[in-house]
């Protein structure tokens, strides 16, 4: 597995855990200050089967000579984070009018770089904790107009008992806070197959 933006780890951690010794997650960053958050963390909780990269996911992903292939790659997007007002009420005064637009483009960015490391029949989710329409759909709908190597996965079809009334039809994930009275969130799955 690839954690695309992963300090300060939390996810990668968590993905860790759950592959155990089955499975090695690669957890990247591009900022050094945040790679020592996250080995600190990974420290800390004991995890051994994580391997920290420094890599700028706004540039191609190929990591190393093999070109290696993931079968599940991550991507947690920096974002708005608009979804996250319930907590901190604050971001609300940082947030630009332009921010969901300017941020879509570097999301989609990220995605194409994230999506070229995925082996075919392995899966691309994209997250980001804010609920704008550029930041969120815009982005997915984007990317499948021009990656037609890859198909939206329906998140109902695994998570329909748990997270019912989170997943649209269209198999997307997206919670609001004033529905939810938690954090604002929204996911989609993307599964890479043979080129069209």
């Amino acid at each position: 597995m690839l954690d695309v933006c992963a300090a300060p780890g939390g996810k990668a951690t968590h993905l860790a855990a759950l592959v155990g010794d089955r499975g090695h997650v690669v957890a990247g960053d591009v900022h050094p200050h945040r790679l020592r958050l996250l080995r600190a963390n990974l420290r800390r909780l004991g995890v051994h089967n994580v391997s920290v990269v420094q890599l700028d996911a706004t540039r191609s992903l190929e990591l190393g000579a093999d070109k290696k292939r993931f079968d599940r790659v991550l991507v947690d997007a920096p974002c708005t984070a608009l979804g996250a007002l319930v907590k901190n009420p604050e971001l609300r005064w940082r947030v630009q009018r332009n921010d969901p637009e300017r941020l879509a483009a570097l999301q989609l960015v990220i995605l194409q770089h994230a999506a070229e490391v995925v082996r075919v029949g392995g899966s691309l989710s994209y997250s980001v904790c804010t609920w704008t329409r550029p930041e969120t759909y815009g982005v997915v709908e984007k990317f499948l107009s021009v990656r037609r190597d890859y198909r939206l996965d329906d998140l109902r079809t695994a998570y329909a008992s748990r997270y019912d009334k989170f997943l649209k039809e269209d198999g997307m994930f997206l919670s609001l806070s004033h529905e939810s009275g938690s954090e604002g969130f929204f996911a989609a799955r993307l599964v890479r197959r043979e080129s069209p």
